[in-house]
């Protein structure tokens, strides 16, 4: 998504990253589309949570999570047990 303002990136349904409507967020959108294109992208699932993980090609790490209903419900004091997987090429 974009506005005037700046540009959103993002993995499935997760908010996304902010980013600033510039040629020095060209990268960082590369590499998202390169790491899905790829499928290198983290995926970590639980107990209605996901997070992604997306490392840039300056080795950054981007991390987004979505958290549907069910984490909400079934929420703990302490992060639930992920389970991690790349996913698959595009």
């Amino acid at each position: 998504m974009h506005d005037a303002d700046g540009v959103v990136v993002g993995v499935d349904r997760c908010p996304g990253w902010e980013l600033p409507r510039a040629s020095s967020s060209v990268a960082t959108i590369d590499a998202v589309v390169q790491a899905a294109v790829d499928g290198t992208i983290e995926v970590g699932s639980g107990r209605g949570v996901r997070r992604y993980r997306v490392t840039t090609g300056d080795g950054a790490v981007l991390e987004d999570a979505f958290e549907g209903l069910r984490a909400l419900v079934l929420s703990m004091p302490w992060q639930p047990r992920l389970r991690w997987e790349t996913t698959t090429p595009y």
